[in-house]
């Protein structure tokens, strides 16, 4: 299974270089890493939802959406409302967990 998603990965950064060499994506060394990280936290927040539950998870994929969003210049914002927007989902999930897995 890890490689299946290395592989993945593999084609991903083979698309990307592809679509930079062609001008249909600008791409550099920063936006590179961003979407590496944001892969990366993609697969952590879903791969904790399939296991652990609904709420669990929610704080990494908004992470790797926050860094998709930013890296592809979609949206632009400060370091300090990219980390609040972190805090606000965590407690989110936290709130959601207490809700569905707190027993009366």
């Amino acid at each position: 299974m890890k490689m299946r998603g290395f592989g993945f990965f593999m084609v991903l950064i083979g698309v990307l270089i592809l679509f930079s060499m062609f001008g249909l994506l600008e791409m550099s060394f920063g936006k590179a890493v961003g979407l590496a990280f944001a892969g990366i936290f993609a697969y952590s927040g879903v791969s904790s939802l399939i296991r652990k539950g609904f709420p669990r998870g929610l704080v990494s994929l908004a992470l790797a959406a926050i860094l998709v969003v930013h890296s592809l210049r979609v949206y632009s914002f400060s370091f300090f409302k990219g980390f609040l927007l972190i805090v606000a989902v965590a407690f989110m999930e936290w709130g959601l967990s207490l809700l569905i897995h707190h027993k009366c």
